[in-house]
């Protein structure tokens, strides 16, 4: 009910807004175009108000505290597409899940693997068995995305994940490690590697961009912010379902896409990727 009412709203204003606009248009009279103008712009502004308020509230709605932390159990990878030994980390805001894996001799130099977003740890599937006989590959999910837990109590800002993932490099103790990221694993790679330089001798960054951002990226994360969109993406899975089919330049199997998907089944499970730009 509360989605017709929201649409029967936004119809009923943009109906108003385009019947003031067709007057204007034909209205031989100039004088009246300083009357009318202003009231198609109240119109358009108050049906983007009552549209955000009912959002807003439907958004609270859905995420009334508690919240409850999702069992990270939930979903269980195909072992033929994600073939490794998931480890837990308990991290001040919950349990944290990575991957650790290393076939070489010795110790093996540490490449610590970022993810954006809605990404998690299986981004790194196929590059993994790639790097393991030379490298010490560990790549974690943040809280809220893949295994790891979703906390009630957490911001989801890259300066949290950030946060979580110095947590992991100081209890692995990861020394001469070379940091690895894309998307969002950029700004919050840095971050962390800012924040223990002397744990990294080499960042290897691709596809992304560092803070501040550039102008079409804030007008970007204003847009994605808003509350219409957030719910957008929580309530549909936008960013899994439309956005990252269409922006990655491999074609994901079914069975791939359902590891993006199922990983995060729910409204509340979303709201890592809703909270990047919060």
């Amino acid at each position: 009910m509360k989605q017709v009412a929201t649409k029967v709203v936004r119809i009923l204003v943009l109906v108003a807004a385009a019947g003031l606009l067709v007057r204007i248009l034909g209205n031989g009279d100039r004088n009246n175009w300083f009357a009318l103008i202003p009231g198609a712009v109240l119109a358009l502004g108050a049906g983007h108000r009552v549209a955000t308020v009912v959002s807003r509230r439907r958004l609270a709605e859905h995420l009334q505290p508690p919240r409850p932390t999702r069992p990270a159990g939930d979903f269980v990878p195909d072992p033929e597409l994600f073939p490794f030994e998931s480890k837990w980390f308990e991290s001040s805001v919950g349990r944290i899940h990575y991957i650790d894996e290393w076939t070489g001799e010795g110790d093996g130099r540490p490449l610590l693997l970022m993810h954006g977003n809605p990404d998690w740890s299986f981004l790194y599937r196929k590059m993994i068995p790639l790097l393991r006989d030379d490298f010490r590959t560990v790549s974690i999910d943040y809280p809220g995305f893949g295994l790891s837990d979703h906390p009630t109590d957490y911001g989801y800002r890259p300066q949290d994940h950030a946060r979580i993932v110095s947590e992991l490099v100081e209890h692995l103790d990861l020394r001469d490690a070379v940091l690895v990221g894309q998307g969002w694993g950029g700004p919050i790679g840095m971050d962390v590697a800012s924040r223990d330089p002397d744990r990294f001798t080499g960042l290897v960054l691709g596809n992304t961009f560092f803070f501040p951002a550039l102008r079409l990226q804030r007008i970007f994360g204003t847009i994605m912010n808003s509350d219409i969109m957030r719910h957008q993406v929580m309530q549909h899975s936008l960013f899994v379902r439309r956005m990252l089919p269409t922006l990655l330049q491999a074609e994901l199997t079914d069975a791939e896409l359902a590891h993006y998907d199922d990983v995060a089944p729910t409204y509340a499970s979303r709201i890592g990727h809703a909270s990047f730009l919060a």
